[in-house]
């Protein structure tokens, strides 16, 4: 069950502008809502997740104006990746 995110709204004074948030596990489940979360409290967003089938997928479903996060590839379990 997929729940809608909070809205500003209800967390007015929660602001992220000007920070860098790192995500991982971006592509589905609570990575993709703390992305959510993070754009909308003004967050410049870096998402980081092992399946660009996913990402795509999941980043077609949100707005422009909302969320425009930075994408790199890549598994957080494997060294090479990490040193990329």
């Amino acid at each position: 069950m997929e729940r809608e995110p909070v809205s500003d709204k209800q967390l007015p004074s929660f602001r992220l502008d000007d920070r860098l948030a790192v995500v991982t596990g971006a592509s589905q489940g609570i990575g993709r809502a703390f992305t959510l979360a993070y754009c909308r409290a003004g967050a410049e967003v870096v998402l980081v997740s092992r399946a660009v089938k996913n990402f795509l997928r999941c980043s077609a479903r949100w707005r422009p104006q909302e969320v425009q996060p930075t994408f790199i590839c890549a598994d957080l379990s494997k060294i090479a990746d990490i040193r990329r």
